[in-house]
């Protein structure tokens, strides 16, 4: 039996820097998506490798970035917060918490990491509702830890 479960109830964080930290639901998102991880790759090929094929490592590992979307909210603090984020060029520390598992209030798992807001943006027509999206540069690791 498949253990596939629906993205509905998962949450975007903020961080607000202070000791303790307190993490703030980013309100009304219908779409996170991590996107751009990858590591670097170098030709270590030299005069001792043993055959005609190129030889290659990774370096440096890039943890990519975090796209959003979701409906704008005119008066919601949280998606103000991700605009100064961006105007001031904050780097801060973010959660994305997955849904609940079968039993309510057991998250299945969370990621943590630190990013800047690299895009901050708006669309309104006049047929649709008026959205909120964003991304964030994650900088150094984005650590994933299973369940609580």
């Amino acid at each position: 039996m498949s253990e596939a479960f629906s993205g509905q109830f998962l949450k975007l964080q903020r961080g607000d820097g202070g000791s303790p930290e307190v993490f703030t639901t980013i309100s009304e998102m219908q779409k996170v998506q991590g996107s751009g991880s990858k590591a670097d790759i170098v030709d270590v090929t030299n005069m001792d490798s043993p055959t005609a094929f190129r030889e290659k490592m990774p370096t440096l590992i890039d943890s990519g970035e975090i796209s959003f979307d979701g409906n704008f909210v005119a008066d919601s603090d949280s998606q103000q917060s991700v605009r100064d984020d961006f105007k001031s060029r904050r780097r801060g520390n973010w959660k994305i918490l997955l849904p609940d598992g079968d039993t309510p209030g057991t998250p299945r798992g969370h990621w943590d990491f630190e990013a800047y807001v690299s895009a901050c943006d708006f669309d309104a027509q006049h047929d649709k509702q008026v959205t909120f999206s964003g991304k964030l540069t994650i900088t150094g690791e984005n650590a994933y830890t299973a369940g609580s």
